[in-house]
């Protein structure tokens, strides 16, 4: 992963494994399967029971091609998902189960909203999280709709000004693969 310094790199990292071994349950959104399985083993390897993750996607393929593993599916926009949503579907489906103490994992995901919406959906999942990570390309990095998702679409773009500004909560880092991100945990 590699940080550079906006932040101490290892304070970002240290806030981010405390955060996931202190966290019950995790809240991924719109994790492509290209990208890889290593988050959720992250997660697993973190205390995370995979039945205490949940994928959150408004592509309905991305989800599809995750049904192999024991993760929960749910099929959303960030955007209109407020965390009651969530613990009301899981009630309804899984009653043993809530969410609490969550990390709540955005990476490679406000770049595909405007940046008024982007706030809003941290400010939603923010007071019952655990810890918040989210990440985006550093700078102009246009992309189109792909494999037939307009959600894949870069809507925005996202500067550390930005950060410091729609994201103050978050402690800023810049890794060397040119990609900006923040963490925040109310640890």
């Amino acid at each position: 992963m590699g940080f550079i310094t906006l932040q101490d790199d290892d304070v970002c990292k240290e806030k981010i494994y405390q955060g996931l071994s202190e966290a019950d349950s995790a809240i991924v959104v719109g994790w492509r399967i290209d990208s890889g399985y290593w988050l959720f083993d992250l997660l697993i390897e973190h205390g995370i029971k995979p039945l205490d993750i949940y994928l959150v996607d408004a592509f309905p393929s991305n989800l599809a091609a995750f049904s192999k593993y024991e993760i929960k599916l749910v099929h959303a926009d960030i955007r209109q998902l407020r965390p009651e949503d969530l613990e009301a579907e899981l009630e309804a489906h899984f009653p043993e189960q809530s969410l609490k103490n969550y990390a709540f994992i955005w990476e490679h995901g406000p770049e595909h909203v405007s940046k008024a919406e982007a706030p809003n959906v941290i400010k939603a999942f923010q007071p019952k999280a655990g810890l918040i990570s989210i990440e985006t390309p550093l700078g102009p990095y246009p992309q189109g709709p792909l494999y037939g998702n307009p959600y894949e679409e870069h809507v925005s773009t996202w500067f550390r000004e930005d950060y410091e500004k729609f994201f103050p909560d978050l402690d800023i880092y810049i890794n060397t693969e040119g990609h900006i991100g923040g963490v925040y945990s109310c640890l």
